[in-house]
This record gives structure tokens, C-alpha cells and sequence, in this order.
């Protein structure tokens, strides 16, 4: 007997032609987090995967599951929003890519997470929607190292104790994911990932703020720049990889 046909929603995070007519995907599904799809003969399809299956199209799909180590079996896909406005602008472009490599740098496959879910979801409709598409990549930034159990350490410095509230001047060490104050940073590392106090208080609050008034939240083009900045060290000691949509993300920042 075949494996059962089950549905669920997902995420392209990307998609690649296998030969002539079939499709591999890269998926963030609801259920089953990353995952590997192939599409077969989706190229030739004139009504299960046409125009469904690019990056950042958000889907209802029906699939089975494999056994150990195989492909998921993509049968038909739904498209619920495919985000269009993420391709038709660069600005957009460069933003949503952040949001797919962050998802592949930094999540194992088969691990379904409902609040990585959601925010994925809610950092796409905000960039598309968005004047100002930075300010949601910002915002997801603060709030993906939260969920991945990497929260910053903001209430004071790692060396010395020396709280936030003080009048002290602090710069992010990536290493520790924690603060140093201008006495035990040093100079030269203090001027390169200098951090402010407005900054702080902005990941700070962002990282507890319940997510349907986040977007609400005000920032400016500074915090923008410094938070963009950290997060790009942070995660490439993390993931120990370069990070080269983040990278961009912070040249278009003005850094």
C-alpha cells in the first residue's frame, strides 16, 4: 500500500530544475519545518505547479512523506500569496532573501516550528507592504535569534557587570553574544560594533513584544545600521558561515 497523502502550509526558500521537467525544493513547511521536496514534471505542468513553486511563494501543498532519507513527494500545490512584490523590487528582493537564508543557515531540517513559522509569514506580508522593507528585516533579525534560544545578553557588561542603565558606552561581542563596555572592549573593537542605548532598549522590548504589534514598532535608520550589523557578526560566528543576503542587507542600510 502507498504512503498516505498528507497536506500542509509551507514556504519556498528555494527552488532548483532537476533534468528536464522536475523541480527540487527547499521548503519551511508548518509541520515539518526545512524540508526537501521534488516536484515531478512540474516544468511540463499546466495546472498542479505552474508559476507556484518560485521563492517566497507561500502554498497549501499535499505531499507524502518518504521513507528515511528520501525526497519529500510533492503531488499539488495551492498557492496562497506568492509575494510578488518581493520579486519585482530589489530593495524587496535583497530584504526577503535575508529572511530565506536565514532559515537555511541556521535551522537543521525536519524541526516544525509554529512561532519561527508565523514570523517567517509576518516578516514577507510587512516587507511587502512595508514603505520602508528594512525595518521588518530588523525586527525578524531581533526576534529569529530569540527563538532559536540566542538571545543578545543586553542587562550589562560581560566582563565587568557594569549595567545598561548606566551612562557607560557598550559594543556587542559577537563571540559571547553579550555586551562589553568602552573599558573592557577595547578601542578598536568598541568602534566596530558600537551599539547605543536606544538600540538596546529596541531589542530589548522587540524581543517580548507580541508579534501582531511589532510592527508598530519605531526605528530609526541608526538603530537600522547598528542592529543589522551585529546580528550579520553574530550570526556568522554562529552559523560559522558568510552570510552573503545579510552582507548585502547591510551595504543597502548604508553601512
Amino acid at each position: 500500500m502507498g504512503a498516505e497523502s498528507k497536506e500542509t502550509f509551507c514556504l519556498v526558500i528555494r527552488s532548483q530544475d532537476h533534468g528536464e521537467s522536475d523541480r527540487i525544493l527547499t521548503l519551511f513547511s508548518h509541520d515539518h519545518g526545512r524540508c526537501t521536496a521534488i516536484a515531478k514534471g512540474a516544468n511540463k505542468s499546466q495546472k498542479r505547479f505552474v508559476n507556484k513553486l518560485e521563492i517566497f511563494s507561500f502554498l497549501k501543498i499535499y505531499y507524502k512523506e518518504p521513507r528515511p532519507g528520501a525526497l519529500f513527494f510533492l503531488e499539488e500545490a495551492e498557492l496562497h500569496n506568492s509575494f510578488l512584490p518581493l520579486r519585482r523590487s530589489y530593495l524587496n528582493y535583497c530584504c526577503g532573501s535575508v529572511i530565506l537564508e536565514a532559515i537555511l543557515a541556521g535551522i537543521p531540517e525536519h524541526e516544525p516550528d509554529s512561532n519561527l513559522f508565523s514570523l517567517m509569514l509576518w516578516a514577507l506580508h510587512t516587507i511587502e507592504k512595508s514603505k520602508d522593507p528594512r525595518k521588518p528585516v530588523t525586527l525578524f533579525l531581533i526576534r529569529f535569534f530569540n527563538l532559536l534560544g540566542y538571545r543578545p545578553h543586553f542587562s550589562c557588561c560581560t566582563s565587568c557587570g557594569t549595567e545598561t542603565q548606566s551612562s557607560s558606552e557598550f559594543s556587542f561581542d559577537p563571540d559571547t553574544g553579550g555586551l562589553l563596555c568602552q573599558s573592557c572592549s577595547g578601542l578598536t573593537e568598541y568602534n566596530k560594533n558600537r551599539i547605543s542605548h536606544g538600540t538596546i532598549r529596541l531589542i530589548e522590548d522587540s524581543s517580548d513584544k507580541p508579534l501582531q504589534q511589532l510592527e508598530r514598532t519605531g526605528i530609526s535608520l541608526l538603530q537600522i545600521q547598528e542592529v543589522t550589523k551585529i546580528f550579520l557578526e553574530y550570526g556568522r560566528q554562529l552559523f560559522q558561515k558568510e552570510l552573503s543576503s545579510w552582507k548585502l542587507f547591510n551595504q543597502l542600510s548604508g553601512l
